[in-house]
């Protein structure tokens, strides 16, 4: 290809234009301006794999033409998320996570439980017995790169909750 960029990203394609020469490109799609030497260009890919788009470029000097391709690879951009583990109590708990998607085995996973979290990073898909050193909510973070491409940084929490305290105290009543 003759250009790679992620989905929506903005890049110039072709070249500084000549004096007198008209230009246009074909499709019009994601370009800021298809009558220019050097438009700016931002396409959306919203399939799992990367797409080819060729954009052909003509040159037009009083009725004289001439073309050229030009090559765009549109990789799609990854969508990072987890579900929301259930509550557990503080004694014993162990979270486990896991990255919503698709992704294949390039995927780079940037996980951040905090630094009260044991482990407090991780970088797989799939995390598990993730403790916390305290009760509360506990803010968790993901984020994906993939081919160059990284993802929104999704935060969710998950809920340590306080153990109960099973304490009594008695009376003491002397007699029978």
């Amino acid at each position: 290809p003759d250009v790679e960029l992620c989905s929506m990203q903005t890049v110039g394609i072709g070249s500084m234009p000549a004096a007198s020469v008209n230009y246009s490109w074909q499709p019009l799609t994601g370009l800021d301006n298809a009558n220019l030497s050097n438009p700016q260009l931002s396409v959306s890919n919203t399939l799992p794999n990367p797409q080819t788009v060729s954009y052909v470029l003509t040159a037009d000097l009083n009725g004289c033409r001439d073309y050229d391709t030009v090559q765009v690879v549109v990789k799609p951009v990854p969508v990072a998320g987890f579900p929301r583990p259930t509550s557990q109590c503080f004694r014993g708990h162990s979270f486990d996570f896991n990255a919503q998607g698709n992704y294949p085995i390039q995927a780079i996973y940037h996980w951040d439980f905090g630094a009260s979290a044991t482990p407090s990073t991780a970088n797989t898909a799939s995390v598990q017995n993730v403790r916390f050193s305290s009760t509360g909510e506990m803010p968790v973070s993901l984020s994906i790169d993939l081919d160059g491409c990284s993802s929104n940084i999704f935060v969710n929490t998950v809920k340590v909750l306080e153990m109960p305290v099973a304490n009594f105290t008695s009376n003491l009543f002397s007699g029978c």
